[in-house]
C-alpha cells in the first residue's frame, strides 16, 4: 500500500487494529469522503504519493484477514449525520463500488478475470457488513 502512517494503533488480541482518525465537519463528510478515494499510480505501479488515504485504507482493509484491522473513526460530531455511522460506511461502499477498477488493480486482482470479480464483490459484500466506520463517543 505505500506508506501509511496512522493515528493510532491498538494491539486487540493477536491483531493490530489501525486507526484514521476524523475531525470533519459534518457538511464536510460528504465532500471529502470522494477525495480521499481517489488513486494515483506511480511509474512502478506502487501507489503515487497523492493517492488519497481511504483508497490505501480499502486496498489494506482487502489483506487484512477477515477485514478485522482498519477503521476509520469520526469525532462525536458524526453522529448527527443523518444515519451515522451505518450512513457513512454506505457512503464508502458506494465510492468502492464507483471506483471498482482502480480498487481492484490496486489490491492486485486482475481486472478482466471474472474470479477476481467475484472477489472484489466479496469484498464490497464483508464492507458492507464490517464496524470500518465509527464514531467517537461525545464528552460533555
Amino acid at each position: 500500500v505505500g506508506a501509511r502512517y496512522y493515528d493510532l494503533v491498538v494491539q486487540v488480541g493477536d491483531n493490530l487494529i489501525r486507526y484514521e482518525k476524523k475531525a470533519w465537519k459534518l457538511d464536510n463528510i460528504d465532500k471529502l469522503l470522494p477525495k480521499s478515494i481517489k488513486s494515483k499510480f506511480a511509474a512502478d505501479d506502487d501507489f503515487a504519493e497523492d493517492t488519497g488515504q481511504l483508497f490505501k485504507d480499502l486496498v489494506q482493509l482487502k489483506a487484512d484477514v477477515g477485514l478485522c484491522c482498519t477503521r476509520w473513526s469520526f469525532d462525536a460530531r458524526a453522529a448527527d449525520y443523518p444515519g451515522g455511522a451505518d450512513a457513512i460506511r454506505d457512503k464508502i461502499v458506494m465510492l468502492a463500488e464507483k471506483n471498482k477498477q482502480a480498487l481492484k488493480a490496486g489490491m492486485g486482482l486482475d481486472l478482466e478475470l471474472e474470479a477476481d470479480d467475484e472477489i472484489f464483490k466479496d469484498f464490497i459484500k464483508q464492507l458492507k457488513n464490517t464496524d470500518f466506520v465509527e464514531i467517537s463517543a461525545k464528552v460533555e
